[in-house]
């Protein structure tokens, strides 16, 4: 389903205003892994390049029947949150450090959702979670076969997982230095991930972005059968 524009535009407006007050309150590079620079970044091109991927994300997930529970994994500071509010009835946020996301959850009155800083801790919730999202996140992840373990046993019968990545090219590279990050954290590429994936789920390609540059790719695994 598309994305009405005027919805978007002011999901965007909303979450770089914020955004760009942690960035103003904090010193610079401490949320690069968060993605703050390029969801901020002043060049037009490279925003409109980084928020692409949450709009064609929005796009699947709005498409999705069920959706009781989702989890984003490696959420950072929730640019997918207020979207999955409005989708699902239950929503784990985890991530490293949840503590300001918590904060800024009192601040919005977020009501529906849990926090999480480890993975294994969400037992209770095998075989459940109807939405796993991993946006830009399983590169930095050093036990990815522990991590893509935990997902298989978390995932509903019916669920999907969401997986971005970046390509890792030279293209995405220097995007990568226009867009102010400060170092260089990545583990692994997309296509790695999507290889990993495959040993665990049955995956298919959901979007490249942009197909002449390539700076990231989107799939979709569900279990099995």
């Amino acid at each position: 389903m598309k994305i009405d524009n005027s919805f978007f535009i002011n999901y965007k407006k909303t979450s770089i205003q914020l955004f760009q007050d942690i960035l103003y309150k904090n010193d610079r590079g401490g949320f690069d892994e968060q993605a703050l620079p390029a969801y901020t970044n002043p060049n037009p091109l490279m925003r409109y390049l980084f928020w692409q991927r949450v709009k064609f994300s929005m796009e699947y997930i709005s498409d999705l029947e069920n959706c009781d529970l989702c989890m984003d994994f490696g959420c950072g500071f929730g640019v997918m949150i207020p979207f999955l509010m409005n989708k699902s009835t239950n929503i784990i946020a985890v991530d490293l450090d949840t503590s300001m996301l918590q904060e800024i959850g009192k601040e919005q009155k977020w009501t529906n959702v849990r926090y999480s800083q480890r993975i294994d801790d969400l037992t209770k919730y095998n075989g459940r979670v109807d939405l796993i999202l991993a946006m830009d996140v399983l590169e930095h992840i050093q036990d990815i076969n522990g991590t893509l373990e935990s997902f298989k046993r978390l995932i509903s019968p019916h669920g999907s997982i969401l997986i971005t990545g970046p390509t890792e090219n030279l293209l995405y590279k220097i995007g990568r230095k226009i867009a102010h990050y400060s170092g260089d954290y990545h583990r692994t590429n997309i296509y790695n991930i999507a290889d990993e994936l495959s040993r665990f789920f049955t995956i298919s390609h959901y979007k490249t972005l942009f197909p002449v540059i390539k700076f990231f790719e989107i799939y979709i695994a569900k279990i099995k059968i």
